[in-house]
């Protein structure tokens, strides 16, 4: 294999050989990046041309391109005009801005803003250079056309631009896109998913592809991660669009429905996943005469696409209606489960004994593995393995020996609940079960265990009937009561305050794992909202109804075109591959990257890493340079915030609780001697700014403790460690101009290390030397290891943007997850051991060991992911072949047909419902029902068809149906009838849609606890489903037929309401 891939490299570096070899060597994205930067080299040759053109004729000229056929060629062309306008709009405009305007173009305004006869005069003025005179016109002319039409109307010569940019000699209004975001647009364009270093400038990416789609007459939406960047990115582009004739706006979850129409009507739209699919869904859930609010969805650009496409796809967007009926025993439930948790921790505790004094290693490897499944964050545990290295891997082998052992296995008779740690699931024991069914007394079935297949019960068809028409049984109570139980121990279990959400105004507040953000408009449904509320002794909300949902890749699904870009990408390539087909292009950096990113280091405890964390802060605290402390959770950082208290340093705290301070806090990251611990949230899609002046700063304060090192210790050299040789070079020329004697050979060989000294034999003899880190920039410091290597690659990112210097490290603890249990923690324990007893510092091989750690979590989330999604992949094609249905029925030509249809079938379950009876009750008894009940609800005499048989009758009612149909329709008129009907089918469905779905997510719970197998639970829900909505829809008829046939009557002249449901604007978020 070895020469294999050595033998393709040679292909792929092989300049002698033919392109179209070259070609078909290549992967399909070095392709893609080959014909985007064709397209970039054709737009920098066209752009001279393109400058030359006024503001008028760079419109009619966009217009003109995007009217002839796709092609590299035109692609580019359109480029290079979008580039043109923002050079314009974002830059040279600025010269009408007497803020900005630079000393080399001062005079040049202060001249122009003379009176109007002294202004014609000098620009009369032969004596002043034509340029000078041509900038003058155009400030003249744009501030007199600004004072009557709007600045997008405004039009001035490319004469006007080409002067200013001559006399702008420190090009402080320059403003030209990259090469590099040239090439992303044209990736964007392709449809593909853009990989860019942090501050590349993804926004003026997104916005050049963004021209280009709006100038061929496609509907483009922008999607960002908040409402404060989907404002911020409308406002700044809103010159450039507009100056190109393409209207754009934002959608913020602040408007009303009318201020939504009106956005969306335009051709640019930024706005977030969740403002887009929630209008989504309440436009499918909208009835005539009300009018949709968003239009079609046809082309979407992702910014930050990894964590809206991936890490949001995971939460569903829900739109709740009115509460759902309390079953009256969440109370209970909860008594329980308290009382289970309170036997479990006992024998926890026993557990914990037998692993710190049973002297037995034969029986040491099973206490653990008993523990690891009881309690895997047992602090007994963890000091355990840390010290022995067991990895979960075998703890979980020993568990599944024990599970075939004879009575299914010790821990199934001992404790009460065990846990996966590996797929974040709980699941009750056979004790646990039988506890529980003694409380909660479990209803007589032939099922009599919690973790039994529940379609061993009621029949499929016959359950879906039952819920539709609202009848309730022990077996679904039971089945409720299951959800309910196992809801509370997943509360308790695997939910932790501080970590997966806070507690904040008397409510529980869900925290985004990725980004550390709060959500205070999401919860968690199936219960575990109420679950989490209880736990935490608050007053538990009820359960509302889910009128409708989606998730992010069923809304994307919707789009003819998408495309998206990150600053991570690349290790979620898989994942944009096989959930929307798309492929990945990395677009290497402007600049080259100067940030040192250090190997991982590992520690035995978690003191040993505070430790260590507190030296490299105080090391980089004594030379200002500033230091950002990035923590996985809340608790986390408080945490380090309080340890950083004790030891006296000054630092800014911000994570979920503190976000109101987040802007400030980010601003003031990047100063000077700033100190500052956060979660994921710092820097994602805003940037850490360092203080101009920064690096200045550093060198004095280093030269400073230099200085006073060698004043106290005349005889002595100081080191100074640098992470790159140009820091190295930059504090040795410092130095050296201070006096000082500097010596960067050792050895032979320049090194990072610069010795500082009075003299100069001193500083290359003397080995006993006080040794300082020096480095410029910001610094970033991890202290755990995210189970994502993508979260960890945007800490680091906050570091060195644009090729700044600055510095990354990451530190990690044994005995925190994810590291705690895995494949790789034996490695890892002794590397770390070697580490300390020769105090070597970092190993790459631990690197690879974290490396391989994280993608085997990463497999781990995506298989529990992709488990959860055979369940609401069930209920999202539901949902959309609902809305195709409902909208058929309101459009559909050949609706008289489908009532009498429907009309007919109606009839003849009518009738065979009530002769099903005909042999308990006799025929007279039957007749006479089935003759009263039509004339009740319908007003139909069927007195005449006494006698006749089942088949007879409906013949005859079907007849009579058809009949009465048409009369209505004569006598209300065609459209009047067609609205009416329509109008009240779709109502009726909306009112059985909730519950359906209700149903249909707590069976899809209760399957995925209590299946034998996944694929088979799976597969038994989806059969389950498609026989619910079958009933579903002629549940839908059965109640609305009856009120179509009394249209004619007094009463029913009126159209019937047109909102299906009352629907709050309280929004649901499922945590999948």
């Amino acid at each position: 294999m070895s020469i294999l891939r050595e033998t393709i490299d040679l292909i792929k570096g092989a300049t002698a050989l033919p392109g179209w070899l070259r070609e078909r060597s290549a992967s399909p994205d070095e392709r893609a990046l080959r014909r985007a930067a064709r397209c970039a080299d054709l737009a920098d040759a066209a752009g001279p041309d393109c400058r030359r053109l006024s503001d008028a004729e760079l419109r009619s000229e966009l217009q003109a391109v995007s009217r002839r056929p796709e092609s590299l060629a035109s692609i580019s062309q359109a480029l290079t005009l979008a580039g043109v306008a923002m050079e314009r709009r974002l830059g040279a405009w600025r010269a009408f801005d007497r803020e900005q305007v630079p000393d080399s173009l001062l005079h040049c305004y202060e001249l122009a803003n003379e009176p109007a006869t002294r202004a014609s005069q000098v620009f009369d003025d032969l004596s002043l250079p034509a340029e000078e005179r041509e900038v003058m016109r155009g400030i003249v002319r744009g501030r007199e056309m600004l004072e009557t039409i709007q600045p997008a109307d405004v039009a001035l010569p490319g004469s006007f631009y080409e002067a200013l940019a001559a006399l702008d000699a420190g090009s402080e209004l320059r403003f030209t896109p990259t090469r590099e975001q040239t090439i992303s647009a044209a990736l964007l364009l392709r449809g593909a998913i853009v990989e860019m270093d942090a501050g590349e400038g993804k926004t003026v990416s997104a916005g050049l592809a963004a021209i280009v789609a709006a100038s061929s007459g496609r509907s483009v939406h922008v999607v960002t991660a908040n409402d404060y960047l989907a404002q911020r990115d409308a406002d700044w582009l809103t010159p450039v669009y507009s100056s190109l004739g393409i209207s754009v706006d934002a959608v913020l979850s602040s408007m009303e429905d009318d201020e939504r129409r009106l956005a969306y009507g335009r051709q640019v739209v930024y706005s977030t996943a969740r403002e887009i699919g929630f209008d989504y869904l309440r436009d499918n859930l909208r009835l005539p005469p009300e009018l949709p609010v968003q239009g079609p969805l046809d082309t979407v650009i992702v910014d930050e696409a990894d964590h809206v496409l991936i890490d949001q796809d995971r939460t569903p967007l829900i739109i709740s209606g009115e509460e759902a009926e309390d079953s009256g025993g969440f109370r209970s439930a909860h008594d329980a489960v308290e009382q289970l948790l309170a036997l479990h921790a006992k024998q926890v505790r026993l557990a914990e004994a037998n692993v710190l004094f049973d002297t037995d290693e034969a029986r040491a490897g099973e206490d653990h593995a008993m523990l690891y499944a009881a309690d895997p964050e047992s602090a007994v545990l963890r000091d355990a393995i840390a010290k022995s290295g067991m990895s979960r891997h075998k703890l979980m082998a020993m568990l599944d020996e024990m599970h075939d052992e004879p009575g299914t296995g010790a821990y199934e008779q001992r404790f009460y609940y065990v846990t996966d740690a590996t797929r974040s699931s709980v699941r009750f024991t056979q004790r646990g079960e039988e506890f529980l069914a003694h409380l909660l007394g479990q209803p007589q079935s032939d099922s009599p265990q919690l973790r039994d297949d529940p379609w061993t019960g009621p029949d499929l068809t016959d359950l879906a009937q039952r819920n539709v028409d609202g009848k309730s049984t022990d077996q679904s109570r039971w089945v409720a009561a299951l959800g309910m139980v196992h809801q509370l121990l997943r509360a308790h279990t695997l939910f932790k305050r501080d970590i997966d959400y806070v507690v904040a105004d008397g409510r529980v507040v869900i925290v985004d794992p990725m980004n550390g953000r709060l959500l205070p408009d999401n919860r968690y449904l199936h219960g575990l909202q109420a679950a989490l509320e209880a736990k935490e002794g608050l007053d538990p909300r009820s359960e509302t109804e889910t009128i409708a949902q989606i998730t992010v890749s069923g809304l994307i699904s919707r789009y003819a075109r998408v495309s998206g870009l990150t600053g991570t990408a690349t290790e979620a390539r898989d994942e944009f591959d096989r959930t929307y087909g798309l492929e990945t292009v990395k677009v290497a950096p402007t600049h080259p990257k100067r940030r040192v990113d250090e190997a991982p280091e590992i520690f035995a405890s978690n003191q040993d890493l505070q430790a260590a964390m507190i030296d490299q802060v105080n090391n980089w605290r004594t030379i200002g340079r500033p230091v950002l402390i990035g923590t996985v959770s809340v608790r986390q950082s408080e945490e380090i915030s309080e340890l950083l208290n004790r030891a006296g340093i000054e630092h800014s705290l911000l994570n979920a609780v503190t976000s109101e301070w987040e802007a400030k806090i980010v601003r003031d990251a990047g100063q000077f001697g700033a100190m500052t611990v956060s979660t994921n949230m710092a820097g994602r899609g805003t940037d850490i700014i360092i203080e101009p002046g920064l690096g200045d700063q550093i060198v004095t304060a280093c030269l400073d403790r230099v200085t006073a090192i060698l004043a106290e210790r005349p005889e002595s050299t100081v080191a100074l460690r640098c992470g790159t040789s140009e820091e190295a070079e930059l504090i040795a020329e410092a130095a050296a101009q201070t006096g000082l004697r500097v010596s960067r050979a050792w050895d032979g060989s320049k090194t990072k290390t610069v010795r500082v000294s009075n003299t100069l034999c001193v500083a290359e003899l003397v080995d006993d030397r006080d040794t300082i880190e020096f480095g410029l920039g910001l610094c970033v410091i991890g202290v755990a290891l995210h189970q994502s290597g993508r979260v960890d690659r945007q800490l680091r990112g906050r570091a060195g943007r644009q090729g700044a210097f600055g510095a990354s490290k990451v530190l990690a603890s044994l005995q925190e997850d994810p590291i705690a249990f895995s494949r790789q923690a034996p490695t890892l324990n002794r590397l770390a051991r070697i580490a300390s007893a020769h105090d070597s510092g970092p190993n790459t091989r631990i690197g690879r060991s974290l490396r391989q750690l994280q993608e085997e979590a990463a497999a781990d989330r995506r298989a529990a992911h992709e488990a959860s999604r055979d369940y609401t992949a069930v209920l999202e094609h539901q949902t959309l072949t609902y809305y195709r249905a409902r909208q058929l029925i309101l459009t559909d030509a050949a609706w008289s047909d489908s009532c009498e249809d429907m009309a007919r079938t109606w009839a003849e379950q009518f009738v065979s419902e009530r002769f099903g009876e005909v042999y308990k009750v006799g025929y007279l008894t039957v007749f006479e029902k089935l003759v009263a009940r039509l004339w009740s609800d319908l007003g139909i005499d069927c007195d005449g068809l006494f006698g006749a048989g089942e088949v007879a009758i409906s013949d005859a009612l079907t007849e009579l149906l058809t009949g009465r149909l048409a009369e209505i329709r004569v006598q209300l008129g065609d459209d009047a009838y067609d609205d009416h009907s329509r109008t009240l089918l779709v109502r009726a469905a909306d009112q059985l849609w909730p519950g359906h779905l209700s149903h249909l997510r707590d069976v899809a719970l209760s399957t995925a606890i209590a299946g034998p197998t996944h694929r088979e639970a799976a597969a038994h829900f989806a059969g389950f489903a498609r026989d619910a909505y079958r009933e579903l829809v002629s549940a839908a008829w059965r109640r609305a037929l009856p009120e179509i046939l009394t249209l004619h009557f007094e009463g029913h002249g009126q159209p019937p309401s047109e909102k299906p449901t009352p629907v709050s604007e309280e929004i649901l978020s499922l945590l999948a």
